[in-house]
């Protein structure tokens, strides 16, 4: 994934998992969600430092991820038919 700036220049690029389908942005934590298909994951990103924070298993064939105004991303899973939640730490 590649992070741009408002001149669209990339300030950096982040290996997320396989296969990467769907983005969330918390906007007030700085926080993006990545969903990776071929995995089942959801990797977690600090937009502001350029770090991965984490990637959490969230079941098979994962398609969208949401974020709520309390910063809880919400990830469906269309293969496994669950909604996997990830909470802020």
């Amino acid at each position: 994934m590649d992070l741009v700036d408002t001149l669209m220049k990339v300030n950096n690029t982040i290996a997320v998992g396989i296969n990467p389908r769907g983005l969330a942005l918390d906007n007030d934590s700085q926080h993006a969600f990545v969903v990776n298909v071929a995995e089942g994951t959801v990797t977690t990103i600090d937009t502001a430092k350029g770090t991965i924070l984490g990637s959490s298993f969230v079941g098979y064939d994962p398609d969208e991820v949401a974020v709520a105004p309390d910063h809880t991303a919400y990830v469906t899973a269309r293969g496994d038919g669950v909604v996997t939640v990830i909470r802020p730490s």
